[in-house]
């Protein structure tokens, strides 16, 4: 029965832990700096210098001249999320978000001195996710056909996700001739992450003479909260082909794991379900643990960018490709680093060691990004913006550690679209635009079945909802307000 147990817990948390939708390592393409290169769509990679130049290429710094202070903002993000059928069918979930995006600041130093040297000191948040939903299916029905009349049947989802990649690099660029630059960045990296997940099942009976206890109950609590540092380097190359166009590659270092530290707590409650027979009661199970000082580590891959920039006197194109190498399945979180507290049980699983473990990885991609700027007067541009973002987890396997559970999103693939506008004031640079992002996924599995009729899975007896159905369809649809300043002296 313990081995019942564990198989049945550990797919419960998979299914419920894919609720964490759009957790933002998977995509590596979903950062928005407020900048020119935003609106650009990132497409910047080929020669187009702007304070996030220390990002996409650091090689590009060479370009600047002067120093400057810049502060770059969202004003404002709203997200649209759907889930239709993540209930069961006809039970959807829908959900607004809305937040600050993620800032920009930097500064950027040009000493005239003897190796005419650009160095640039930047802070950002890479990726900002904060996004929660709870809903809950109450109706009554016959669902123990064994027990005389009806039963009220209320089914439960709560899930809440908070993760924030925050990047403090510095960079360093010189002109190694009159048409060839280097430079590079090194980032020291804080990620935070907060993931609270709740599933209960309740089935009352109506029947004042029945036999069994009035509620029968399967609940599952998960909670985990922990945070890691890690470094990245990235190396740039510029080449000035002729006037017009201009070619980049940026390498961009795996990321290594400097420190991190997690704790979690999971409870599992199965108590007064009939065994689908003869109306008697299987076995109550409670499971609650916690663990703390739990090791936790967040790998980037390898990359590889290339970039085109191309200028003519009143347009001026940017195209970049971006190759991320895969990552073989591997534990973010490890359980087998701390100390675990079975504070109360009555069965601990098998393979208990890892319970609060979790998995991670991702396939290799290749994501396109086109920009567009338009020269007007009077130091006046209209930007836009095209790229994709593809999700490394779309199609994963997590191999011998599928078992475990996993804070992946509903592997979906975002397309970006942008536009602004960018003009001089006094000695300041001002740009303001829109992003657009859209998202569309079906065949999902879905987060519970709670429909009605009832049709218990027979497969697992503890089961208090129908068979999980491939049938969910997920749309995300997200619009930003970009602000950027520059102050140039």
């Amino acid at each position: 029965m313990n081995n019942l147990f564990s198989k049945v817990y550990f797919t419960l948390l998979v299914l419920l832990s894919s609720s964490a939708v759009n957790a933002q390592f998977s995509r590596y393409w979903s950062e928005s700096f407020s900048t020119k290169s935003a609106l650009l769509s990132g497409a910047v990679v080929g020669g187009y210098q702007d304070e996030s130049s220390i990002y996409y290429n650091p090689s590009i710094l060479s370009d600047s001249s002067v120093n400057q202070f810049s502060f770059a903002n969202g004003l404002a993000k709203v997200d649209y999320i759907q889930y239709e059928n993540a209930m069961g069918s006809d039970l959807d979930i829908s959900n607004w978000e809305s937040s600050v995006d993620p800032g920009f600041i930097s500064l950027n130093l040009y000493p005239k001195g003897k190796y005419d040297l650009v160095w640039k000191a930047a802070f950002f948040n890479r990726s900002k996710f904060d996004n929660s939903f709870e809903e809950e299916v109450k109706f009554t029905e016959d669902v123990f056909t064994q027990i005389p009349g009806n039963e009220q049947y209320i089914g439960k989802i709560r899930t809440r996700t908070e993760y924030n990649d925050y990047w403090y690099g510095l960079g360093i660029a010189k002109f190694i001739n009159d048409d060839l630059s280097i430079g590079i960045s090194a980032f020291a990296r804080y990620t935070s992450l907060r993931y609270n997940y709740e599933k209960i099942t309740e089935i009352g009976t109506t029947s004042s003479d029945s036999a069994l206890q009035k509620v029968a109950i399967n609940a599952n609590q998960l909670n985990t909260r922990g945070f890691t540092w890690r470094g990245t380097f990235k190396i740039g190359l510029n080449y000035r082909v002729n006037d017009k166009l201009r070619a980049g590659l940026t390498i961009t270092t795996p990321s290594f794991s400097i420190f991190g530290n997690a704790a979690g707590t999971v409870n599992v409650s199965k108590v007064n379900i009939p065994n689908g027979v003869d109306g008697g009661l299987l076995p109550d199970y409670f499971y609650d643990g916690s663990s703390s000082d739990m090791n936790m580590k967040i790998r980037d891959p390898l990359s590889i960018a290339l970039g085109l920039d191309y200028k003519l006197p009143n347009l001026r194109w940017n195209l970049t490709m971006e190759w991320f190498g895969g990552l073989k399945p591997y534990k973010m979180i490890d359980q087998e680093e701390g100390a675990v507290n079975f504070i109360k049980t009555t069965v601990v699983p098998d393979n208990g060691s890892d319970v609060l473990s979790y998995a991670a990885g991702g396939k290799s991609l290749v994501n396109i990004a086109l920009g567009l700027e338009i020269y007007n007067e009077n130091n006046r541009s209209i930007l836009v913006g095209f790229k994709t973002d593809f999700d490394a987890l779309n199609g994963f396997d997590y191999e011998d550690l599928s078992h475990l559970s996993t804070l992946e999103n509903t592997a979906s693939n975002f397309y970006h679209f942008s536009a602004g506008k960018s003009f001089s004031f006094l000695k300041y640079d001002v740009l303001f635009g829109l992003q657009y992002s859209i998202s569309r996924q079906k065949n999902l599995p879905a987060f519970a079945n709670f429909s009605s009729p009832v049709t218990l899975n027979t497969s697992n007896p503890y089961d208090l909802e129908g068979p999980i159905q491939n049938n969910m369809k997920f749309k995300g649809d997200v619009l930003i307000l970009f602000v950027g300043l520059t102050l140039k002296n």
